[in-house]
């Protein structure tokens, strides 16, 4: 049977300080069809750059929605 597709949301404004964690965290699950999901409202600091550096990262689809 196939594992059901888990959205993982990240809602952010202006979380550079904290965007790291965030997607630290969600890369790490154990879980395996998973997707990340960033709402981003605007941000004017790096948060957006942030994110854009882990799609490299993972083989995990991060979306972003502005």
């Amino acid at each position: 049977m196939d594992k059901p597709l888990v959205s993982i949301c990240i809602p952010t404004f202006n979380g550079a300080q904290f965007i790291t964690e965030a997607l630290d965290s969600a890369i790490s699950q154990t879980y395996t069809n998973l997707e990340i999901i960033i709402s981003d409202d605007a941000s004017s600091d790096a948060t957006l750059d942030i994110v854009e550096s882990y799609k490299s990262k993972t083989t995990i689809p991060i979306h972003i929605y502005h």
